[in-house]
Formats: C-alpha cells, structure tokens, sequence
C-alpha cells in the first residue's frame, strides 16, 4: 500500500513536470503556426510528442487506474491521467496533420499576383476535418472531468489545459469551416461575383458607416478580378425588390432604406442591408451577385498595415496611417458642397480605390494581411453574406457573419444613425455600460449610452457641418443629430428609458425579431447626452451577444454580468 502511494506521488509529480512542458509547447506550437514558421512548428510539435507520451507513460498503469476508480479522493488522479492521455492522442493525431496542413496552405505559397491556388486548399480539407474532429472530441473529454478537486495545482493544470484545447479547436474549426468553403467562393465551379461596399464612418448607420463606394468582384477559379468601382451616386435611383421582415420595414419606413442606397444599412441585421445591396445591383446591371462583403476605411488600414503605403497618379500615398483620415475627413476640406464638387470626390474616392486594391494584391505579406482581415472581422469592419443558403450557414459559425435575427443567446447593444446628414460622427466619442443580473427564468437589465460630439466649434467645412434635417431650433456648425436605437433580446420588456437621467417617452418595436428603443437626440458640439434603458429579459441560452457597431472612434464598454451563469449558486 505505502508502496503504491510513494509511486504515485514519484509518478505524479513526474508527470506534472511533462504536463507543464505540455502546456508551454501548446502555446509555442500555436506562436510558430501564427508566425509562419512551419519547420520551427514541425520542430516543436516533436517536442510535444515526447513530453505527451512521458505524460501518458507516467500516469498509466495498475496503481493509477485503481486511484483514479477511488470516490472523491481519487479525483486529482483521474483528471491528471485523462488530461495526459488527451494530450498524448492528440500530439499523435491531430497536431501533425495541423503542421501539415500550415505548411500546405502557406498564405505566401497560395497567393500569386491575381489568383488564389484551390488544388492545395481541396487537398488538405479532409486532413483539417479530421484534426478538427480530433481537437474537439480532446475538448469534450477534458470538459467532462472534475473542475474541483482536493488538489489545487490539479485544477489548475486542467483549468489550463482546457483553455488551450479550445484556443486550438476554435482555430482548426475556422480552419476547416474556411477549407471547406474557400474553394467554391473562390470560383471552383464557375464564376462567383460579389459586391463589396465601403462605408464611410463619419455618417453612421446601423451597421456602421453609410455606404458609399462600392466595387464588383469576380472569382473564376481563384483568379480575382476587379470589374466595377462605383459610388453612391450610381445607385441613387434604383430601388431594391426585396423581401424583408415587417418590423424591420415599419422601423425604418421613413428612412426608406430599400429605394435609398445611403440608407440601405441603417438597420442592424447584416443580410437586411446584404439582400438590399444585391437587389439594387441586380436592378441596376441585370448581374447576380453570390455574395456581399462591407468593409470601412479602418478595415483597410489593417490591411494596408501588412501590405504597405499605395501611391495615387498625382503622387499622394495612401497609407495605413492615413486613409482612415484622408477618406474621412481631409477629402472634405478640398471640395464644396456643389454636385460638380462631389462628383469630383467621388473620382479621388475611385483612384483611391483602385491604388489601394493593385498595392493589397501586390502584397507579400500574405499572413500578415490576414491577420489585418481577422482583426477587422473581430470589430465586426468585416462583414460576409452568401446568397447560397448552405454557405450562408456556415458564414454564420464565423466572426464574418451575423444574423441577430436568427440567435437564440440574450442580446444587447445602441447603434446611432446620422440625422442631420452631416459627416461629424468622425468626432463621436461612446461609451457603453451594461449590467445583467438575476435568477430563474428572467434577467434584471441596464444599459447606458454616453455620447459625446467632440467636433471643433469652427473650422469644420459646411459639407461636413450641414444640417439637411433642416431643423426648426437653433443650431450652431458643429451640432449633431443622432437617432440612438437600443437592442435587446428578444421577449424583453422595457421598463424605462432615460435621457440625461430623465424618464423620456419613446414607442417600443422590435426589429427582425429584436426588442427595440429609438431616441432622438440633439449632441450639440462639446457636449456629452446619455440614454439609458431598465428592461427584464428572459434569461435565453449562453454569454449575452453585443452588437458592435463600428466607427472611427471604437465604442468603450463596462461590462458586468454579461455570463452565461449570473446567479450566485
């Protein structure tokens, strides 16, 4: 018996050794893959495999088995033997086939010029499946041990181990969710056409920025082209025939967002502005598009990041520094107000467009160009929508793609729309606090919006300061008028609505299935208003999801409670 014990404790803390060197080579493993270093990668996951198959050596046999089968006191030898063995399995299987299948799919190797290659991407997607697969079932297993035992550094092995088995599962699930796409959007099978708007953050709408230049891209396999730079104006009389849901339509009635392309994504449901896009495309060139992208200038500046400054004809660069202010806010100190002057802005806008498009494809820094995408996916700068249901589906699995509409987790978020037809959002400041608490089958909810207009008082030019809304008050250059609209979860129930901590009448709808509050708000220049909504939710299913609208200033957020447990048992 004394025996035993003293080999399970000599065994033990053998093994926690090598676990420890487990956890360190997991992360290392996951730094080689990001930074592209595939031989370094297949280096350090041999590494791992000896220290997985000590691990596993140390912690099998008669005397761990029959620890492990003991009630309570045999818990830390349970967790640390499956959380060896886990790790072992999964060093043979799927960590191998990840190295491979990094190295095939080599972002430099892939991209050449104008074309994506498909052939790698198809071959290695039934490895990726099977490595997904693997690192799933290894989260699974880890999930069902006990997260509590008598021995804390038991736990905490665990506790880690578990945070990184599901770091890596996310990753190969991306990974396999792209592969299995990428070769079909891309073209495979004929010809894909896609619609890409830009949205210019200083005149917010729902999802964003009011959409204004947008260009037509075609993919037949893997070569991309670009066919068509457009901007608002080209769509200004065209009316989308599309089918959206009533309250989305009654919401936003007066905005009319199916015949007015600046307002087509004033709502908060991506494919509501996805479909509009496409119809008035269709409408306007008789072409189907199989999909939608939205990208706004800070998106870009992402990808210029990695890419490099583009060079304009007249000599100017477009940098990653700068695009988001000479797209958005410089161009406007050039040119008036007059429809010559637009059109004139609306040309820079094209050859910006078009030089920062030949310097992206010129690239190579390939990986570094995704990280930019991912990170402007992750601020929701990025946004995907496939007319093909199936890919639509799986689109929606991924940070490119949302459809609140269609979530069954609790919800909260403000957006902000442009009234007064200004392009001074380039200077709104937000913040955002939310706390959810309670048990049983409803939640206790507060959110609060802090907006404020850091415009300068003067020197702003008068297409910037315009008030198009005409307003019958006065106003001075530099005032704003915003529409804040409140989401929450669907069932919710509205108790009060505050405006500068005053009780303020406003009519409760729903948007595509969301409950929904809009306030008019006057934000003179200098000023800060805050609107602020009490509601009792149902309780819904996972941690609460946030809607991000974003803008060239990020919105700041304080937030308690938003877990998928809030109750304090």
């Amino acid at each position: 018996m004394l025996a035993g014990l003293a080999w399970l404790i000599v065994t033990g803390l053998l093994a926690r050794t090598e676990l420890h060197r487990v956890e360190q080579g997991l992360t290392t493993l996951h730094q080689d893959l990001s930074d592209q270093d595939f031989d370094q990668a297949r280096a350090d996951a041999v590494k791992l495999q000896t220290n997985t198959h000590r691990a596993h050596s140390l912690t099998s046999g008669p005397a761990w088995w029959f620890a492990a089968k003991i009630p309570w006191i045999g818990q830390p030898a349970k967790v640390a033997r499956v959380s060896a063995d886990v790790a072992d399995e999964l060093s043979r299987t799927a960590l191998p086939s990840v190295t491979e299948a990094a190295d095939k799919l080599n972002p430099h190797t892939l991209w050449s010029g104008e074309s994506i290659k498909l052939a790698p991407i198809r071959d290695i997607a039934p490895t990726l499946q099977a490595a997904s697969t693997a690192t799933q079932r290894a989260v699974a297993q880890v999930a069902k041990l006990p997260t509590s035992t008598w021995l804390p550094p038991v736990n905490s092995a665990r506790a880690t181990l578990a945070d990184q088995l599901r770091s890596i599962s996310a990753t190969l699930t991306s990974a396999n969710r792209a592969a299995q796409l990428a070769p079909e959007m891309l073209g495979a099978n004929g010809t894909r056409r896609y619609f890409i708007a830009i949205q210019n953050e200083a005149e917010a709408r729902g999802l964003g920025g009011l959409p204004g230049s947008f260009i037509i891209v075609t993919a037949t396999d893997g070569k991309i082209a670009f066919t068509y730079f457009g901007s608002d104006m080209d769509l200004d009389a065209t009316s989308a025939d599309v089918s959206l849901s009533e309250d989305y339509l009654a919401k936003w009635k007066q905005a009319d967002p199916t015949a007015v392309y600046v307002n087509s994504d004033i709502g908060v449901n991506p494919p509501d502005a996805a479909k509009i896009w496409a119809s008035m495309w269709r409408q306007k060139s008789g072409e189907n598009v199989d999909g939608v992208i939205s990208v706004d200038p800070t998106a870009i500046s992402y990808l210029l990041a990695a890419a490099g400054p583009a060079t304009l004809p007249n000599g100017t660069i477009v940098s990653s520094d700068n695009i988001v202010s000479l797209t958005q806010k410089d161009i406007y100190a050039r040119y008036g107000a007059t429809t010559q002057a637009r059109v004139e802005r609306k040309d820079e806008l094209t050859l910006i467009a078009k030089a920062v498009k030949d310097q992206l494809l010129a690239s190579t820094d390939s990986a570094g160009m995704i990280k930019g995408a991912l990170k402007a996916a992750s601020e929701r700068r990025l946004i995907m929508w496939s007319s093909h249901p199936d890919e639509q589906r799986e689109l929606l699995q991924t940070s490119l793609a949302r459809d609140w509409s269609k979530t069954k987790a609790p919800v909260s978020g403000f957006t902000v729309v442009n009234a007064a037809g200004s392009k001074l959002d380039y200077y709104l400041d937000r913040s955002m606090t939310y706390s959810r608490f309670g048990c049983g089958d409803k939640r206790l909810v507060t959110a609060s919006l802090k907006l404020t207009n850091d415009a300068p008082t003067s020197g702003l030019p008068p297409y910037v300061t315009i008030r198009a809304d005409n307003p019958t008050y006065p106003t001075k250059p530099g005032d704003n008028r915003l529409i804040v609209s409140y989401y929450g979860t669907p069932g919710g129930v509205v108790r009060a609505v505050l405006v500068d901590g005053k009780r303020a009448p406003v009519s409760v709808t729903t948007e595509d299935g969301l409950v929904s509050i809009a306030v008019d708000l006057e934000l003179p220049a200098g000023q800060s208003r805050t609107v602020a909504v009490q509601l009792v939710e149902p309780a819904a299913t996972g941690k609460v999801q946030f809607i991000d609208q974003p803008l060239v200033r990020a919105e700041q957020k304080h937030i308690s409670g938003a877990g998928e447990k809030t109750c304090p048992f």
